[in-house]
C-alpha cells in the first residue's frame, strides 16, 4: 500500500467536529427579570468524549438586589445613673406614697366627723327623753309622798277609816310607777362599737362617761331600792286586805280592753284592812315609812342625773349647733 493510500482518509471518518449548542438555565423565581443566560459550548474529541465549557464571552445577569427591612435591636446597655437622678426618682414616689397617704386620712377624716355628728345627735336626742322623763318621775314621786302618809295613818288608826283603805289614796300607790331607768342605748353603743374615740371634744367625752357611770351605779341602786319599798307595801296589802273591790275593777278593764297603762285612770278600788293584829298593822305602816323615805332619796338623785343629763345635752348642743334640731 502506497503512501498516498495511507494519507488518505477513510471514508466515513469525519475528523473532529465542534458544534456549539445554547442551553438555558431556568430559574423558578417570581421576577421576569431574572433569565437564564450562561452560554454552554459542548466539543467531541477524537476519542469520542463530549467536553462542555462555558463560554467566557457570554453575560451570566445577576438578579437585582432587594432592599431588607433592618430592624434595630434597643441597647441594652444601660448608661450610669447619677446620684441626682436616683434622688428624683426617689423624691416623686415618696411625693407619690405621700400624698396618697394624705387623701386616704383625709377621706377618713370626713367619714369619721360625719359618723360622729350622727352618734352625738342621736346621744342629744336620748338625753333630751332622758330629761323628760327624770321631770315626770320627779313630779310624780312628790305626788306619792301624801299617800303614803294617808296609808301610814290608816294602818296604825285604822278603826278611824272603819278598817277600809280608801281608794282614792290607795289606788295611786299601788298604780304609780315612780322610778325611770334610763336606757342608755347610744352611750352603750359609742363603748362596744369603739367609737367613744370619735368625740373630738374631749370635756364631752369625759362627761359622757360620767354620766353613764353615775346612772348605771348610784342611780339605778337607788331605784332598785325604791321598787323594793314598793313590792313590799304591795305584799304587805295582799296579805292583810280584802281586794274584792279590785278585782271587779280589773275584770271591767279586760273586758273593755283598757291597758293596764291605764288602769287608775279608770276607777279607784277601795281595800278593806281584814287582818287586825296590831304587830302587822305596824309592819305596814312602817313599810309605807320606808317606801316614803325610799322616794326621798330617789329625788335627791333623781336631780343629779338630771342635772349631769342637761349639762352633757347643752355641751352638745353648743359643740354641734343642734339646738335647732
Amino acid at each position: 500500500m502506497d503512501d498516498s493510500t495511507k494519507s488518505e482518509k477513510p471514508k466515513g471518518v469525519i475528523g473532529p467536529k465542534v458544534t456549539r449548542r445554547k442551553s438555558k438555565a431556568k430559574i423558578n423565581s417570581p421576577d421576569e427579570n431574572l433569565t437564564p443566560t450562561p452560554q454552554i459550548i459542548s466539543s467531541v474529541n477524537e476519542n469520542g468524549e463530549i467536553h462542555n465549557e462555558v463560554d467566557s464571552n457570554s453575560e451570566i445577569k445577576q438578579p437585582p438586589t432587594q432592599t431588607m427591612e433592618v430592624h434595630h435591636h434597643p441597647d441594652l446597655h444601660h448608661k450610669k445613673k447619677h446620684l441626682r437622678e436616683y434622688f428624683l426618682e426617689f423624691l416623686m414616689i415618696f411625693l407619690a406614697v405621700t400624698l396618697g397617704f394624705f387623701a386616704e386620712s383625709l377621706r377618713e377624716h370626713i367619714s369619721e366627723k360625719s359618723k360622729e355628728k350622727e352618734y352625738m345627735s342621736a346621744l342629744a336626742a336620748e338625753l333630751k327623753n332622758d330629761t323628760l322623763h327624770y321631770n315626770v318621775a320627779l313630779k310624780e314621786t312628790l305626788k306619792l309622798r301624801p299617800y303614803l302618809d294617808s296609808l301610814f295613818t290608816a294602818a296604825h288608826y285604822p278603826e278611824q277609816y272603819n278598817y277600809l283603805f280608801s281608794g282614792k289614796w290607795n289606788t295611786p300607790i299601788n298604780e304609780i310607777v315612780v322610778a325611770y331607768t334610763p336606757e342608755l342605748a347610744i352611750i352603750q353603743q359609742l363603748k362596744t362599737s369603739g367609737n367613744l374615740r370619735l368625740i373630738g371634744n374631749k370635756s364631752i367625752a369625759e362627761k359622757t362617761i360620767q354620766y353613764e357611770t353615775f346612772v348605771e351605779g348610784e342611780y339605778k341602786q337607788d331605784v332598785f331600792y325604791v321598787y323594793a319599798a314598793a313590792n313590799n307595801v304591795f305584799a304587805l296589802e295582799d296579805q292583810m286586805c280584802d281586794e274584792t273591790d279590785f278585782n271587779k275593777v280589773v275584770n271591767r278593764n279586760l273586758l273593755a280592753d283598757i291597758s293596764n297603762d291605764s288602769l287608775g285612770s279608770t276607777g279607784t278600788y277601795d281595800m278593806r284592812l281584814i287582818v287586825k293584829d296590831p304587830v302587822m298593822r305596824n309592819r305596814l305602816a312602817n313599810a309605807a315609812v320606808n317606801y316614803n323615805a325610799r322616794n326621798w332619796g330617789y329625788v335627791t338623785i333623781l336631780n343629779k342625773a338630771k342635772n349631769q343629763a342637761t349639762a352633757l345635752l347643752q355641751l352638745i348642743n353648743d359643740e354641734y349647733n343642734l339646738k335647732n334640731e
